[in-house]
C-alpha cells in the first residue's frame, strides 16, 4: 500500500516554471544545473516503479521521498518499505557511464568523456546514515526494534558498475537485480516483528512526521521579482507573450486566441512566489493594466479571497476547479 506516493519535489516544480522566465544568465546556469540533477533523480526513482510492481511491494506499506526532521536537520529516504520481518531502505542513483566504487574507502567516481573523473558521495554511507536516523526516530517513538536493511540501486540501464577487488557487492546493485536481491532478503529475515496492522500504524506515524521541502527558490537564490519575465506564454507556440485584447489572449506570433491562457501563468506565478497574491501583484505579472479586468479574471477560479478593499489578497488552491 502506497502511504507516500512519488511526487515531483517542490523545487523541481518551481524550476520548471522559473527557468523559462529567468533573465539573468549566471543565475540561469546555476538553476538549470540544479534542475537537471533533480530531474534526473526523479526520473530514476520513477523508473523503479516497474521493478516494484514485479516484486509486488505495494502489498506492504511503501513511502517515497520521506523527509523527517531530526534535531535541526532533516533526513530523507528515496523509498522505504515496511515488511513484517524488516524495514528496507532503497537509495536510488540515476547515473550513466562507467561508475567505479571502492568499498574499503567509499570512493565513488565516474569517468567522463574528456578523461576527467567526477566524484560522488559514498552512496552506501548515505544509506547507512539514513538507517541510523530512522532507527533513532523509531526508538524515540517507542517502536520495538526491527532490522533495517539498506540497498543502493542504480536505476539507469546505461550505467556500468565497477568495484575492484569485489566481484559482487550485494547491496550495491543494478535495478534489475532487485528482482533477485529482495527475495533473498525476505528469506534472510525470518522473525516477524510486526503484524500488517502494526506496520500500517507505523507508516501513518511516519507520514504524520513527513515534512516536504517547500523552500522557495527565489528566497534561496535571492531572486527579485524584477528578474523574472512577466506575461502569459502562448500555449501553442511557446515563443512569445500574448496580448490581452478585449476578452481574449492573442498571440502575435501564431495568431492563437485563448480566453483562459492566463490560468497557466497564474499557476506559474504561484509555483514560483507562493500561493498568495494581491490584485496588483498578479496584474503586473500578467501585464494587465485594469484592476477591474484582473478582478473579473479571478472570479469563479480556484481562488479564495482574504480580506477586503486595498488589503485584500487571493489564495490560489491548485486542487480546486
Amino acid at each position: 500500500m502506497i502511504f507516500l506516493p512519488l511526487v515531483k519535489p517542490s523545487s523541481l516544480l518551481q524550476s520548471e516554471s522559473l527557468l523559462p522566465r529567468m533573465q539573468t544568465d549566471e543565475l540561469y546556469t546555476i538553476l538549470n544545473d540544479q534542475f537537471q540533477r533533480e530531474l534526473s533523480g526523479y526520473i530514476g526513482e520513477k523508473s523503479m516503479d516497474y521493478y516494484y510492481q514485479l516484486l509486488d511491494l505495494a502489498a506492504f506499506p511503501v513511502l517515497h521521498g520521506l523527509r523527517i526532521k531530526t534535531g535541526r536537520k532533516y533526513f530523507q529516504i528515496d523509498t522505504l518499505v515496511l515488511f513484517p520481518q524488516f524495514i528496507l531502505i532503497i537509495e536510488t542513483k540515476n547515473l550513466t557511464g562507467v561508475v567505479h566504487y571502492q568499498l574499503e574507502t567509499g570512493l565513488m567516481y565516474r569517468e567522463k568523456l574528456d578523461g576527467r573523473l567526477e566524484r560522488f558521495q559514498d552512496p552506501m554511507m548515505q544509506a547507512s546514515v539514513q538507517r541510523h536516523h530512522l532507527h533513532n526516530f523509531l526508538q524515540v517513538h517507542n517502536i520495538a526494534p526491527i532490522p533495517i536493511h539498506t540497498l543502493t540501486v542504480f536505476s539507469n540501464p546505461n550505467v556500468i558498475l565497477k568495484h575492484p577487488g569485489h566481484e559482487v557487492i550485494p547491496d550495491l546493485l543494478l535495478a534489475q537485480n532487485l528482482l533477485k536481491r529482495v527475495p533473498e532478503l525476505r528469506k534472510q529475515y525470518q522473525n516477524e516483528h510486526f503484524s500488517y496492522g502494526e506496520l500500517e500504524q507505523i507508516a501513518r506515524m511516519l507520514v504524520a512526521a513527513h515534512e516536504p521541502n517547500e523552500k522557495r527558490l527565489v528566497d534561496k537564490f535571492d531572486i527579485h521579482a524584477s528578474q523574472v519575465r512577466k506575461g502569459v506564454w502562448c500555449p501553442r507556440c511557446k515563443r512569445n507573450m500574448m496580448d490581452r485584447i478585449e476578452r481574449n489572449w492573442l498571440c502575435g506570433t501564431c495568431g492563437l486566441k485563448d480566453p483562459n491562457a492566463h490560468m497557466t501563468a497564474i499557476h506559474e506565478y504561484c509555483t514560483i512566489f507562493g500561493p498568495e497574491f494581491t490584485n496588483l501583484e498578479m496584474r503586473e505579472f500578467l501585464r494587465i493594466n485594469s484592476k477591474d479586468v484582473m478582478r473579473r479574471l479571478l472570479v469563479g477560479g480556484p481562488f479564495t479571497k482574504i480580506g477586503k478593499s486595498k488589503g485584500a489578497k487571493y489564495m490560489y488552491e491548485s486542487g480546486r476547479k
